[in-house]
């Protein structure tokens, strides 16, 4: 899981969101988990499309 986390904070930072730690990359992946499956709504979508 460390290699994916580590794989995971790579791509964030090519999306122009650095991730600097570990628990940055985690809450990272979750925050996508969550808006992704419902559960959150995403920030940018004051319309509630999400």
């Amino acid at each position: 899981m460390i290699d994916a986390l580590d794989a995971a904070m790579l791509a964030a930072s090519a999306d122009g969101a650095p991730l600097t730690s570990r628990p940055d990359a985690v809450r990272y992946v979750l925050r996508d988990w969550l808006v992704g499956h419902g559960y959150l709504r995403h920030r940018e979508d004051p319309e509630g499309a999400n």
